[in-house]
């Protein structure tokens, strides 16, 4: 006999950050809330869906404000299974110590599996067959009901010669199952016409109603199709009452956690001053060259370990800070910018443990404003004291600062494989020409490719560019297409590009791929290398106060 079912809603995230939006005179951007919760089931039983797809719940916070219809949306994949609420555009006020939710969530479960029997389908894009989903739906007196149901083949693709094992070619597969009404989907499977299995090598989950395949060939290029589904589902209401506050993640709405009765550690709270002298949105400035390097907070959040069934459990929150600087200064890159701490201390008046920054991986990105921004994610390994309103993170973060230069213009032959042993620009003696050889002596050189130069059959061209250097410090921020006058060319479009290191990290390895619309008009290609160079490193301070609606000024 079945466990009777039961569906467990942990609290585990709490975000509060920027989402940028359209305006007529441009992009903006504001402040939004969302909380997270993760959604477990009883063993044996499985939710198929959240009932309209979404449900309303109430938040208020501490100083009186209120939401009565924030949404909420259930989201699942194969692995996870999550409840998103959001409020809008409301925001707790200034002062807040503590957000509550109350609501209950519709869910439509079951704890029985069907199969239907083969269909045949032909591997053609956009085939399609009916099956019969028997006792799939649910009808408003909950009882069970027959649901109509279509299974499409969405791709086919022959992978080729670089997919192949052995002499034979695989295929990929992708199939939807689209339904007349709402049903638990569970899953599709593949045999041959003959009734043997299929020679399954990858298998893609792509959500609930959609699967890709990549399988040996099989004859007459057709399939058998069945679909696995829930039958007999049956309607089930969970209650959400949680608490949310800089000290963690409360159930009940009491201020107790719930999994261990005992409440977070507290403070005799006094009204403290939110901390002064700050720019307009906390950003203060610290000067490279005659260019201001800013920061700035762009998010809070707050993450519970917790497991499934104990409920909330320990917080920690994490920030996300923004650094913009304007051109030609830029973000550099450098070994030793790794871990930097901020100190952080709450409304009550205790100093937290720093919030660790990691700067190892910082990556830059170009606006259209003229500016160079880059995020950097940062964790405090403690939350606040109960009844803490904001928290104050202070301090100064060393980032390397760049300006972006230009090499010489090199040209490579309009073909595959077409290289160039150029002279490392900027360093010493490298000097410009743009030669095949590199100049003799001790010089460092790179090499400089033209790789999977190919005609498409709307008349474009694809080329990829990509640079090599090894033993030397050099940051290539990226490459420029121009014309025989050196300005870029207007038919060349980049369409993707990247960087790695080699396994001892001697070796740099840049590459772009760009698209010319209408082909090229040359045997050659002209290419420039815009790469950081003067680094320097620059402290920036950082001096913020935020709180569960956002920052305060």
């Amino acid at each position: 006999m079945k466990e009777s079912p039961h569906i467990g809603l942990a609290v585990k995230g709490f975000r509060n950050k920027w989402v940028f939006f359209s305006q007529d005179e441009g992009l903006g951007r504001k402040w939004e809330m969302m909380l997270r919760w993760e959604v477990f089931e009883t063993p044996g039983w499985r939710i198929d869906w959240c009932e309209d797809g979404s449900s309303r719940v109430v938040m208020e916070d501490s100083a009186g404000g209120k939401v009565w219809d924030a949404c909420s949306h259930f989201r699942s994949n194969v692995r996870k299974k999550v409840l998103l609420a959001s409020p809008g555009g409301w925001l707790p006020a200034p002062g807040t110590q503590w957000i509550r939710v109350k609501g209950e969530i519709p869910f439509v479960i079951s704890c029985q599996e069907a199969v239907t029997n083969p269909v045949t389908v032909k591997f053609e894009k956009g085939a399609s067959v009916p099956v019969v989903l028997k006792s799939a739906g649910i009808g408003k007196d909950g009882g069970a009901e027959d649901v109509k149901a279509t299974v499409t083949v969405e791709e086919v693709t022959d992978l080729g010669s670089s997919w192949k094992s052995g002499v034979q070619s695989k295929k990929m597969l992708g199939f939807r199952v689209v339904a007349t009404a709402p049903a638990g989907i569970r899953g599709v499977e593949l045999q041959t016409v003959d009734g043997m299995p299929i020679g399954v090598t990858n298998e893609y989950d792509m959500g609930m109603m959609d699967r890709i395949w990549v399988i040996n060939p099989v004859k007459d290029e057709k399939l058998q199709v069945s679909v696995r589904y829930s039958r007999n589902l049956q309607r089930y209401s969970a209650v959400i009452d949680d608490k949310v506050s800089l000290a963690g993640f409360f159930s009940g709405g009491d201020g107790y956690d719930s999994h261990d009765g005992v409440k977070p550690r507290e403070a005799e709270h006094s009204a403290r001053a939110i901390p002064g002298g700050l720019s307009p949105g906390g950003i203060v400035p610290a000067i490279k060259g005659g260019e201001s390097v800013m920061a700035e907070l762009a998010g809070m959040s707050i993450e519970s370990g917790a497991t499934p069934w104990d409920g909330p459990g320990p917080a920690r929150i994490r920030f996300k800070a923004k650094l913009e600087v304007k051109r030609p200064a830029v973000f550099g890159e450098s070994a030793d910018m790794r871990q930097q701490s901020l100190e952080v201390t709450d409304s009550t008046g205790h100093v937290l443990e720093p919030a660790v920054f990691d700067l190892a991986r910082m990556s830059s990105r170009r606006t259209e404003k003229g500016t160079d921004l880059v995020f950097i994610r940062g964790e405090g390994p403690e939350s606040a004291f109960s009844g803490a309103e904001w928290l104050h993170i202070k301090g100064t973060l060393r980032v390397p600062v760049a300006v972006v230069q230009d090499s010489p213009v090199y040209e490579l032959p309009l073909r595959k494989k077409a290289e160039l042993q150029i002279p490392v620009p900027g360093m010493s003696g490298s000097g410009g020409g743009g030669h095949d050889v590199a100049a003799s002596g001790d010089v460092p050189v790179c090499r400089l490719k033209l790789e999977g130069v190919k005609e498409q059959g709307n008349g474009d061209l694809h080329a990829q560019v990509s640079l090599q250097v090894e033993g030397v410090p050099f940051d290539l921020e990226c490459f420029e297409v121009v014309d025989d006058k050196g300005f870029p060319l207007k038919n060349a479009v980049s369409a993707s590009g990247g960087a790695s290191m080699g396994p001892l990290g001697q070796e740099r390895f840049w590459h772009q791929r760009f698209k010319f619309k209408g082909g090229a008009d040359t045997e050659r290609l002209h290419v420039r290398l815009k790469y950081r160079a003067d680094a320097e490193t620059v402290a920036v301070p950082v001096d913020c106060t935020i709180g569960p609606g956002g920052p305060l000024l």
